[in-house]
C-alpha cells in the first residue's frame, strides 16, 4: 500500500487458530485484495484487515463443512462493486479495470479452495467492499504427538 494513500488498519485476534497453507500462495491472495483495495479508493483511505476465530456449526449456512476457521476480512472505503456484477468477480478472465486481467480474484478463489476454504465478497456501492476468506484451523496437537514426530523425522 505504500505511496497509495490508503492507510492499513489491522487487527489479528490474539487467540487466533493455527492453518496449514502455503505461504507464498496466501501471501498472494493477500497482495490481490490489498491491491484491489487500493485501486478501488483512488483518493485514499483506510483498509481494514481483521483475522478472527469462526466456528460453522451448520454447513446448510456456509459454503464449507462444519468446523473451526480462521476468518480473515478486507473491508475498504472504496467506490464499491456493482450489484448486478458482484456475482462474476471471481470467474476468469472478468474485470472492470482497462488494463486488467481478470485473473487476480479467480486466483484467490482458487487458491483459497485449493486450501480447503472459502472466498465471498459483498459491497455497496460508493460505500466499500468486504472481501472475507477462510481456511480450515489446524487440527490442535498434543505436546506428545508433537515429540512423537519429531523423533520419526
Amino acid at each position: 500500500l505504500y505511496g497509495t494513500g490508503v492507510t492499513p488498519e489491522i487487527v489479528i485476534a490474539d487467540d487466533l487458530w493455527m492453518v496449514n497453507i502455503d505461504f507464498g500462495q496466501i501471501n498472494q491472495v493477500i497482495s490481490n485484495l490489498a491491491i484491489n483495495a487500493a485501486q478501488a479508493m483512488p483518493e485514499g483511505g483506510t483498509l481494514t484487515v481483521t483475522a478472527h476465530n469462526r466456528t460453522i456449526d451448520s454447513p446448510a449456512t456456509s459454503k464449507c463443512p462444519a468446523g473451526d476457521y480462521v476468518a480473515v476480512v478486507f473491508r475498504d472505503q472504496g467506490v464499491g462493486i456493482p450489484e448486478d456484477i458482484i456475482d462474476k468477480i471471481f470467474d476468469p478472465y472478468f474485470t472492470t479495470k482497462s488494463k486488467g486481467s481478470g485473473l487476480g480474484l479467480f486466483s484467490c478463489f482458487n487458491i483459497i479452495r485449493e486450501h480447503g476454504g472459502w472466498l465471498q465478497a459483498s459491497s455497496e456501492e460508493m460505500k466499500g467492499s468486504t472481501i472475507t476468506f477462510c481456511l480450515p484451523a489446524a487440527k490442535q496437537q498434543t505436546d506428545e504427538e508433537i515429540e512423537q514426530r519429531r523423533v520419526q523425522a
